[in-house]
């Protein structure tokens, strides 16, 4: 289900994807809990991590990423796009990223 609801996030056309992200404290919530509990790539057995969750756990870890990314750049192609200076007012006054939130999640990997 989860997967499935990030697989519907990535999809989404750019102004509804900026209006979940803004709009949908469940997905940041949703996002945050996954950067902080998910168990890391490393951590996990090679034989289990293969057999029974790799597939899953990657596909997720790439759904994430590819989330975040989205986040990160405020220009997907010439017709979508945000004004650099609106960009950063819109992460930064509904909380969604700081560069406090970035080093946090840096020193927890």
């Amino acid at each position: 289900m989860f997967e499935s609801s990030l697989n519907t996030i990535v999809q989404l056309p750019y102004f509804r994807f900026w209006s979940v992200i803004v709009y949908n404290p469940d997905v940041h919530t949703a996002l945050e809990s996954y950067l902080n509990y998910a168990t890391r790539p490393y951590r996990i057995h090679p034989i289990i991590k293969h057999e029974t969750i790799g597939p899953t756990s990657s596909n997720i870890h790439s759904l994430v990423f590819r989330i975040y990314v989205r986040i990160l750049l405020p220009k997907e192609s010439e017709e979508n796009y945000i004004s650099e200076d609106y960009h950063s007012e819109l992460l930064i006054k509904n909380n969604i990223l700081d560069i406090f939130m970035v080093m946090d999640r840096i020193q927890k990997c």
